[in-house]
């Protein structure tokens, strides 16, 4: 039985050439100075909507304990 190569034209990716691949370690090193990037929707739990889902079914929401987990809980 033959081996049917998957590239016959010699295109091997890296994953399939047999050889190991070669990547570079650089270390993350945030300047203090640099601003943060904040959640855009407000809060990062709720998105903003006040209410989370925490499992499905009609009873499987909750409010959230952002601001706007407390107008929605004001508003039912």
């Amino acid at each position: 039985m033959q081996q049917v190569s998957m590239f016959p034209n010699g295109e091997d990716l890296p994953l399939f050439s047999g050889t190991a691949q070669r990547a570079k370690l650089e270390q993350f090193d945030p300047q203090p100075d640099q601003a943060r990037q904040l959640h855009l929707g407000g809060c990062p739990i709720c998105e903003g909507t006040g209410i989370v889902r925490t499992h499905p079914g009609p009873n499987g929401t909750k409010f959230c304990f952002c601001e706007a987990g407390e107008q929605a809980r004001k508003e039912k």
